[in-house]
């Protein structure tokens, strides 16, 4: 989470370079779920106060640095209008078990995502076992970040389909926190897959979700796990790794970091039930998202 304020007059000068910005994206105007385009089809979902909400946290990111900035939004607006990132949180249907161990939570406006890694361990031959599954898991991931992003936008009074209005003290809280669980885990094979997918994981979620994260935890990490954080770390800068916290017992989860967020059972929190209890069930997708993954595609095809 960086501690750069935005500088609002850069703000209000990449506002006025959005149209260039999106010409030179291939004309994709969808940035986390906000249109970012007051012209064409998208207009009536387009709100100023939303997208300048966006820009600033862009402007955290890249230390209020223009260019950086102006390339960046480019190459996220890309890759955005090529993976279909929102197609992956509200669209496709993802291995049942996938969406077992994935889980989303918000008390208290905090959105946290869980990934039960540990189980997935067990499953992993099944799962992680060729070049396709391996795809599929990648967008289940990026699928999970989309509904995180979703749940706390709309936590924080951001309604992307152009009806509402962020409220502008709302900055400093559009982060969500990680939650990696190695339960039952003590000693990993060091499949190539595997580190091949973690990287194209972290590579994602650092080049085209920047100023998201809050802090990630690992939970449960066996002694001899040590490596796996190695490889969590290897790919990322060292902002980024100033936000992770690895622990060897879940209850400090809750008892030292995140008790008014985390049950009591297996994480040490301050909230009765267990996680599953507290599962966010549905995160439904805005009018603007359903036209960008139902409409707009129904139009290429």
């Amino acid at each position: 989470m960086s501690t750069v304020k935005p500088d609002e007059k850069l703000v209000l000068q990449l506002l006025s370079e959005l149209p260039s910005i999106i010409e030179k994206s291939g004309n994709y105007s969808e940035l986390y779920g906000v249109e970012l385009s007051n012209e064409g089809d998208s207009a009536k979902y387009y709100n100023e106060d939303n997208v300048k909400l966006l820009l600033g946290k862009l402007c955290k990111a890249y230390n209020n640095d223009h260019e950086k900035i102006s390339t960046q939004l480019v190459k996220i607006l890309k890759w955005r209008s090529s993976f279909n990132p929102l197609s992956c949180g509200f669209k496709e249907k993802h291995n049942e078990f996938l969406e077992h161990i994935g889980i989303i939570t918000s008390e208290k406006g905090q959105v946290i995502t869980w990934n039960i890694y540990g189980e997935l361990i067990h499953k992993k031959d099944e799962i992680l076992n060729n070049p396709e599954n391996l795809t599929k898991f990648i967008r289940y991931r990026v699928g999970l970040m989309e509904r995180g992003i979703q749940l706390l936008l709309l936590n924080n009074g951001v309604d992307a389909s152009g009806n509402g209005t962020a409220n502008k003290k709302t900055l400093d809280d559009l982060y969500m926190i990680q939650v990696h669980d190695y339960a039952t885990v003590s000693m990993f094979n060091r499949d190539p897959n595997f580190k091949k997918t973690v990287k194209e994981i972290i590579e994602i979620f650092q080049e085209y979700y920047p100023e998201w994260l809050k802090q990630k935890f690992f939970v449960n990490v066996h002694w001899s796990l040590g490596f796996i954080y190695n490889i969590f770390t290897k790919f990322i800068n060292s902002e980024i790794k100033k936000k992770f916290v690895v622990l060897s017992d879940s209850h400090k989860l809750g008892e030292e970091y995140l008790g008014e967020y985390v049950p009591k059972e297996t994480y040490g929190g301050n909230l009765p039930g267990s996680l599953a209890s507290m599962k966010v069930k549905e995160i439904k997708p805005n009018d603007y998202i359903l036209h960008m993954i139902f409409e707009t595609e129904s139009e290429l095809d």
